[in-house]
C-alpha cells in the first residue's frame, strides 16, 4: 500500500494550548478526526484510515475552460494525424473561407515523461508520488497546431484597388479564457534539476519552446502591415490566419481514463489569405 499517516498530539500539564494534528500521505486517507479542544486532558476520539480507491477520485472539471476541455480532449485529439515530418503547416490553412475561426490542423507524436520526472508535474487530483505510482500509468504531452483567423480583416470591392496599413492582434485564447492554474507553466515544477535537466527544460527542448511563459514574449502582439491590391472584377476579402502551437499535458490512469492535466499556446507565425466574397474561394 503506498502511502500512511502522521499522527502528533501535545497537551502540556499546566499551561500552554493542546496541539493535535493528523496528516495522511499517497493513498491513504482518514476520517474522523477531531482536534484536542484547549485546556481539554480527558478526551478520546476515533479516527478511521483507510485506501483511497480510484472510484473515490474525482477531477474538478470547473479547471477547465469547457471550449478547451472538448477540442483538447484525448478521445479528439488522438484521431488527429500526427505530424513529425514537418509538413508545411501553412498548407493547412483554408483554400476557401469558412465560419470556423478555429481549427486544429496536426499533432506531434506523443511524448512519454519518464516516471524520475513525475513529481515535476503540479497534478490537482494526484498531488504526491504515492497517488501518482498507484493510478497512474504515464504521464505525455503532445503539441497540437491550431489556426485561428485574426478579427481584423480588410473588404476590397470589385474595380477597387487599395493601398493601406492594418493592424494585427495576437491574443493567447488560453491565457485569455483558461483558469489560471490549469496554464501549463502552473502545471510543472521550474528550476528543480533531475540528471541536469527540469521537465520545463526538456519540454522547451522537445517543442522548441523558448520561454514556458511566454505568448509572443506577454499574452498578446500588435503588429502592422502594409497591404497593396490591384482592382479586380470580383469583391474580394482579405483574412488572416494566425498558426499556434499549443503544447497540452495528459494523464492516462491505471483504468485507461485519460484526462488533460494543463495546456499553454505559443504563438508560431500569421498566413494571410485572400477570399473572393462570391463563392468564398482562395484568390
Amino acid at each position: 500500500m503506498y502511502g500512511g499517516f502522521d499522527f502528533f498530539v501535545d497537551m502540556p500539564y499546566y499551561r500552554g494550548v493542546n496541539r493535535s494534528k493528523f496528516s495522511t500521505y499517497g493513498i491513504v486517507k482518514q476520517m474522523g478526526f477531531v482536534e484536542i479542544p484547549e485546556k481539554q486532558h480527558d478526551f478520546s476520539t476515533t479516527v478511521r484510515v483507510y485506501e483511497l480507491k480510484e472510484s473515490d477520485v474525482t477531477v474538478d472539471a470547473e479547471k477547465v475552460d469547457d471550449y478547451f476541455k472538448s477540442l483538447y480532449d484525448w478521445k479528439s485529439m488522438e484521431k488527429i494525424p500526427d505530424n513529425d515530418e514537418d509538413a508545411p503547416i501553412n498548407d493547412f490553412i483554408p483554400k476557401q473561407n469558412c465560419t470556423a475561426n478555429r481549427m486544429i490542423v496536426g499533432r506531434s507524436k506523443e511524448f512519454y515523461i519518464p516516471k524520475k520526472m513525475w513529481h515535476f508535474i503540479k497534478d490537482k487530483i494526484y498531488t504526491d508520488d504515492f497517488s501518482k505510482q498507484y493510478f497512474i500509468n504515464n504521464y505525455f504531452t503532445v503539441a497540437a497546431y491550431e489556426i485561428r483567423k485574426r478579427k481584423t480583416n480588410v473588404e476590397i470591392h470589385s474595380k477597387q484597388s487599395l493601398s493601406k496599413t492594418v493592424e494585427i492582434s495576437h491574443n493567447s485564447e488560453i491565457r485569455r479564457e483558461t483558469n489560471e492554474q490549469f496554464l501549463l507553466e502552473n502545471t510543472l515544477e521550474a528550476g528543480v534539476k533531475s540528471e541536469g535537466a527540469s521537465l520545463v527544460d526538456t519540454l522547451k527542448i522537445q517543442y522548441s519552446i523558448t520561454n514556458i511563459k511566454e505568448y509572443c514574449e506577454s499574452s498578446a502582439l500588435i503588429e502592422k502591415q502594409e497591404i497593396h491590391y490591384e482592382p479586380d472584377d470580383r469583391d474580394r476579402l482579405a483574412v488572416w490566419w494566425d498558426v499556434v502551437k499549443v503544447v497540452a499535458l495528459y494523464r492516462k490512469r491505471r483504468n485507461c481514463i485519460c484526462e488533460l492535466v494543463g495546456l499553454d499556446d505559443y504563438y508560431l507565425f500569421t498566413v494571410p489569405k485572400t477570399y473572393y466574397c462570391d463563392t468564398e474561394t482562395e484568390v
